[in-house]
């Protein structure tokens, strides 16, 4: 007798791996599963958006008083929260900052990336040497002579008013670090971890829960501390740790100020009061990460996208958006764009990323054109005075300029500008800007020039003057008075302006109202040919026009105030809290009603994305792979840096709770699997990062670890398997041919079982039975092929 054996990974239920083995016996000869790529027929494209650059995410907070918080985050970001505002400080560094801690207004620590440990004196923020080159994550500190910052692989640093010196740790990344005095401290991190400081040495805690990453403590006396992680997880210390009742969200920060009142935030917007027991306040969607009390009646808290919360007297509320708005962006080709905002912000794309230049002003820029890579001016200012600033190819410089603020600008060449604001316009004639004579003045947003012989401008009440070599004034349909925030022109018979109430207007030797299903303020408006337009608002509006308007795919609702575009493919639109958006074109080949692709950010330079769908299994799925389709998706220009919605069109079973969508990932028959919803003919999957061939899932395979295939005579086979309970039982199957085609042949077998299989050739596999059900689940135990030889 000679035995075969091969061996399984175990199979989890839920968003893990999948990997099934195929073993096969047909007369001595391994038989594969045909393969092959059904051709083309029909191809089309679409246009998605995706945020290229996000609202700085924040992930500390530090609140001393109603009219002191710091707040800090990504790319060296710190503001200051002065009683009724935030505004930004000058950090000095570009890494990540993780946590601050507040004893004052005059003493502050932030922890950060690299090691970056930064110091507040009150006036300005200075760095530290903190003698470590670890990601420090959390902050505590008690006193201007005693911190402790904690990061990743244990690393612990501490403070004694003059330097940062190391402490031994754990080797275990830790997220957070709260101190009650010199000789009283509670760290947490992966895996469970909690350390305790004891005023000379840091020691492990015993933890109630396994395996959890804890993100956030906060300790108000020896024996009063609360700790929060992943799965809604919350312990209570009070001389041991013990669990609380939880939420089902994974929470991120805690903080604590008597040992009746804490507040806990995390994902999908939850927060939740700690009175003596859990329960939950009404509050945001977004995630947040971070929270400070300085009282029982004022806390903020700070989260993804630069989202800012307070909570007053019982209420959160949300802040207003603290980082510079984007205001308008000009493209000149994939690899150059620039775009200008509040506190004269300006960045530049170089067709892969986005960088900030160093600005000559610190006023609003509220415009800008570039005619080439050498030639951008850009334009703004504040009410009384004109800001117009130039940029040569190598930097940007301040023009003389004079009058109100300006809005928009339009350059034909190097010599001939033309820029509207309050009340004014103005042009460039390739040495200097001088005033136009205009009639009824009034305020003006947009503006768009073709030659020194053609422009049109928009503005406030619907007003719109037109440019021939003097100013005239246009007129707009009877009873339309909607203000107008932005035009574009492709001929001087073809023109769109775009303005509040979804309010669009077409010129064509005469201007007529359109339909633009929308009722969001439209704020500007890019046409590139008489069949291709795209206009941009609020709550992430973006509009299409080849013969009527549609709308976009756009998953931020970000308010957008402008769009450029260098070609039909090539599209940036900036927008609230210095977003930027990109376009990011689908090609979808033979892909059938019910699949959707939604890029949510593309950090990469990601240029686009194909779809290819293909009538058949894939050639290394498992059985309950086996669901009729595959989608290969290819993204171009890069792997990585982009997330993504995925919705897959189910049409062999209903979906339910224990279906998939997965991810091939080159390896054997070993596919990522994931979920997040599902409907009566779909699944989706909301955190795509990675593609290649994607695939329904009807089912989870679990439960085997090991199978044995034994020859015991000539026409028998013996199966033995690993099996997760004593009491589990097994169906097994029976096919022809490979892949399908899959038959009961004996119900309810026990471990081991021999089959008789009479010298016929054929494919099995073995399925799990739920414990207490009397009919088999869809969960695959194996699949397996094997080889008969004469004489065995």
């Amino acid at each position: 007798m000679r035995k075969n054996r091969i061996e399984l990974r175990r199979l989890g239920r839920g968003l893990g791996l999948s990997l099934i083995g195929l073993l096969v016996f047909f007369g001595g000869d391994v038989v594969e599963a045909n393969s092959g790529v059904v051709g083309a027929s029909a191809t089309t494209t679409v246009d998605d958006w995706a945020l290229e650059v996000i609202p700085f995410t924040f992930y500390g907070t530090s609140c001393v008083s109603e009219t002191f918080c710091k707040m800090v985050g990504e790319s060296g970001t710190i503001l200051s929260w002065d009683g009724s505002s935030w505004s930004g400080d000058t950090s000095g560094v570009t890494s990540t900052l993780w946590s601050v801690s507040c004893i004052s207004e005059s003493f502050c620590k932030v922890a950060g990336s690299s090691g970056v440990i930064l110091s507040w004196d009150g006036a300005n923020w200075t760095a530290d040497s903190s003698g470590t080159v670890s990601t420090l994550r959390g902050m505590s500190c008690i006193s201007e002579l005693f911190c402790k910052a904690v990061g990743d692989s244990g690393a612990i640093v501490s403070w004694d008013g003059t330097s940062w010196s190391a402490d031994s740790n754990s080797s275990e990344t830790l997220y957070s670090v709260s101190c009650v005095s010199g000789s009283f401290c509670k760290g947490v991190g992966a895996n469970s971890e909690i350390v305790s400081w004891d005023g000379t040495s840091w020691s492990a805690d015993s933890n109630p829960v396994v395996s959890v990453l804890m993100s956030g403590v906060s300790c108000v006396t020896t024996t009063f501390c609360k700790a929060v992680g992943d799965s809604g997880t919350i312990v209570s210390w009070n001389g041991s740790w013990s669990s609380d009742s939880n939420s089902s969200d994974t929470l991120r920060g805690v903080s604590c100020l008597t040992t009746s009142f804490c507040k806990a935030v995390g994902s999908s917007g939850d927060i939740r009061s700690w009175t003596g027991s859990w329960s939950s306040d009404s509050n945001s969607s977004e995630t947040v990460n971070s929270v400070s009390c300085s009282s029982a009646t004022f806390c903020k808290a700070g989260g993804v996208l630069g989202l800012q919360l307070s909570f007053d007297s019982g209420t959160w509320s949300a802040d207003s958006t603290s980082g510079s708005n984007l205001n308008e962006v000009s493209c000149v080709s994939a690899s150059f764009c620039k775009a200008v905002g509040n506190d004269g912000v300006i960045f530049s794309w170089d067709g892969s990323a986005w960088t900030i230049d160093s600005s000559p002003t610190s006023d609003p820029l509220n415009g800008i054109d570039c005619v080439t890579t050498s030639f951008c001016k850009a334009v703004g200012g504040e009410f009384s005075s004109a800001t117009i600033v130039s940029w040569n190819g190598t930097s940007w410089s301040t023009d003389t300029a004079s009058g109100f603020g300006l809005y928009d600008v339009s350059c034909v060449s190097t010599n001939y500008c033309k820029a509207a604001g309050l009340f004014s316009i103005v042009t460039w004639n390739g040495s200097a800007w001088s005033a136009d004579s205009v009639p009824s003045p009034n305020t003006f947003f947009g503006i768009d020039c073709l030659s020194t012989t053609f422009c049109k401008v928009v503005g406030q009440g619907g007003a719109i003057r037109s440019w021939d070599g003097s100013w005239t004034v246009d007129s707009p349909p009877d009873s339309f008075f909607t203000p107008l925030n932005g035009v574009s022109c492709v001929s001087e018979t073809f023109c769109k302006a775009v303005g509040n109430d979804g309010g669009i207007l077409a010129w064509d030797t005469e201007w007529t109202e359109e339909t633009s299903g929308t009722s969001e303020i439209l704020y500007d408006v890019t046409c590139l040919s008489t069949a291709w337009c795209k206009a941009v608002g609020s709550s992430g509006e973006i509009l299409s026009w080849d013969s009527s308007w549609t709308a976009d795919t756009n998953s931020a609702s970000i308010v957008f105030y402008d769009i450029s575009c260098g070609s039909i493919s090539t599209c940036k639109a900036v927008g609230a809290n210095e977003a930027i958006l990109g376009l990011f074109q689908q090609t979808l080949t033979d892909v059938s009603a019910g699949f959707a692709l939604d890029f949510s950010y593309n950090l990469n330079g990601c240029t686009g994305v194909t779809i290819v769908e293909n009538n058949m299994n894939h050639p290394n799925a498992d059985v309950p792979l086996q669901t009729g389709k595959y989608w290969d998706i290819t993204p171009s220009g890069c792997t990585d840096g982009f997330t993504a919605s995925l919705t897959l069109p189910v049409s062999t079973f209903t979906p339910d709770a224990e279906d998939a969508i997965c991810r091939y990932t080159g390896s054997g028959m070993v596919w990522e699997c994931g979920a997040s919803d599902f409907t009566g003919s779909s699944i989706s999957n909301s955190n795509v990062k990675s593609f290649s061939a994607w695939a329904a899932q009807h089912g989870v395979a679990a439960v085997s670890e090991q199978v044995m295939i034994a020859l015991s005579d000539p026409n028998t086979v013996e199966f033995s398997w690993s099996a997760t309970a004593s009491n589990e039982n097994f169906d097994l199957y029976f096919s022809s041919t490979p892949y399908s085609g899959y038959t009961l042949i004996s119900a309810t077998i026990t471990n081991p079982f021999d089959v008789s299989h009479g010298g016929s050739n054929g494919f099995y596999y073995v399925q799990a039975r739920n414990d207490n059900a009397s009919t088999a689940d869809s969960n695959t135990v194996a699949i397996f092929m094997f080889s008969l030889e004469p004489g065995d």
